[in-house]
């Protein structure tokens, strides 16, 4: 049986998540997962009554809410998110107060101040290690130096990473052994330090980039702990990717249409090591501003992610609006609109969530992946069938055919062989898709 699918894997699916009042901009939108594949999203409302915000995917709608309502952001507040796997939220952000933290505990929000010192917190990155401890790097402004902070568990551990001056946009991974690697940029070019147990290793990974206040850079780490860096050279105003295999490094061009002064960037590692990154193409232009690149096997792939849209931001210096999910599908959130920006939310290949995409059969019926696993939820007994297809629209595996009994159901695909698949549920309102990647 051959089946042509409806569901393009390779398109584009864009939602408002949150619209501003009259004189307010979202800036600085970084985005994380939780152990559903939900996305959550920080991010900044930096007019009117500045604040930072959190918005999240419940199942059904995207819920909105003020982090610190207090009016301490002065406009260009950083943001960065991340999420352990309780489902506890970690969002560090920069204000007037310094670099702050604030932690969702499944019950309340608290908020701390990591470090007070003046005109810190800057390109703010936040990741955990496997025990749950948040580890964030950041940059001082003034001094333009490289700090980094590691709760012990009872205070936090304070450092400088690189103090010679000039540095700027930090992005931070931690790897299996809990030892941080940061990614930024400094006098001498693109820099990559790393923590060996007792001191900072550092390489400069490109000498040709200079510290410019519109260079970004994101860091992620493969499974075989690997640095992968996006990068902005503003100087030869190309976006450029940059890779350790264990041995030496290997910079290339990714995208040499670019244009403008902050074309932030996003990098992400999927399941089997291929990088991808989102970024601000065109600052100041009317089209084409946000795009998205995966590496093929001798090139760069390039796409628009929100066709002629015009993007004001990511303002707000943010390394982490692009995340690739369990089911390998990128995740981007970005700010649109002009002056008056709407928070979008956009994916490719993933289940669809809201209004103009939805995958819900109103609300009696959920199709979702968990882990390598697929849920459907139903509230009534129906008629309902659920198969696998491969990426050419053969059928690979059937998993149930009958009726299917209120509550919720757990089936475990097993494909003979890795690829792309794809889980076709059919029931009395119709067919929802899947992506499956084995």
């Amino acid at each position: 049986m051959m089946i042509a699918f409806m569901f393009m894997l390779g398109q584009w699916f864009t939602m408002p998540v949150d619209s501003p009042a009259s004189g307010h901009q979202m800036w600085s939108c970084a985005i994380a997962l939780d152990g559903l594949d939900n996305p959550h999203i920080s991010y900044g409302d930096v007019c009117g009554n500045p604040q930072v915000k959190h918005a999240w995917w419940n199942g059904v709608s995207w819920i909105t809410e003020p982090i610190d309502p207090i009016n301490t952001i002065d406009g260009t507040t950083n943001t960065s998110i991340t999420l352990d796997d309780s489902g506890h939220i970690y969002i560090a952000y920069r204000s007037n107060a310094g670099l702050n933290l604030a932690r969702w505990d499944g019950l309340i929000w608290t908020r701390e101040v990591v470090d007070p010192e003046g005109n810190t917190g800057w390109f703010c990155s936040i990741a955990l290690d496997a025990s749950g401890k948040p580890h964030i790097s950041y940059m001082t402004d003034g001094v333009f130096i490289v700090k980094y902070a590691r709760w012990t568990g009872s205070s936090w551990d304070i450092r400088a990473v690189d103090s010679t001056g000039g540095c700027i946009s930090t992005s931070l991974a931690i790897d299996a052994q809990g030892y941080p690697h940061i990614a930024y940029v400094a006098a001498a070019g693109l820099k990559y330090a790393s923590w060996n147990g007792s001191s900072w290793d550092k390489a400069v990974v490109d000498a040709t980039m200079m510290p410019w206040w519109g260079t970004s850079t994101s860091l992620a780490l493969d499974t075989l702990g690997l640095p992968h860096i996006s990068y902005y050279h503003l100087d030869s105003i190309e976006l450029r990717y940059a890779h350790h295999d264990g041995f030496s490094w290997t910079v290339e061009n990714v995208d040499t249409t670019v244009q403008g002064i902050q074309v932030w960037n996003s990098i992400a590692v999927d399941g089997v090591g291929i990088p991808h990154i989102a970024y601000r193409a065109r600052y100041g232009m009317t089209t084409d501003c946000m795009r998205y690149a995966s590496r093929g096997v001798s090139s760069w792939d390039m796409e628009p992610i929100n066709g002629s849209v015009y993007v004001e931001g990511n303002d707000g210096k943010n390394d982490r609006f692009l995340v690739i999910g369990a089911d390998d599908c990128p995740r981007v959130a970005f700010a649109a609109g002009g002056t008056l920006n709407w928070l979008k939310y956009a994916h490719r290949g993933c289940p669809p969530l809201g209004v103009g995409e939805e995958s819900n059969w109103g609300e009696s019926l959920r199709f979702r992946t968990v882990g390598q696993r697929l849920y459907v939820f139903t509230r009534s007994e129906i008629l309902a069938s659920l198969e696998i297809y491969d990426a050419s629209g053969r059928l690979v595996q059937s998993l149930h055919d009958g009726l299917l009994e209120p509550g919720e159901h757990i089936f475990a695909p097993e494909p003979a062989t890795r690829g792309v698949y794809i889980a076709l549920l059919r029931h009395p309102g119709g067919t929802q898709t899947l992506k499956l990647v084995r």
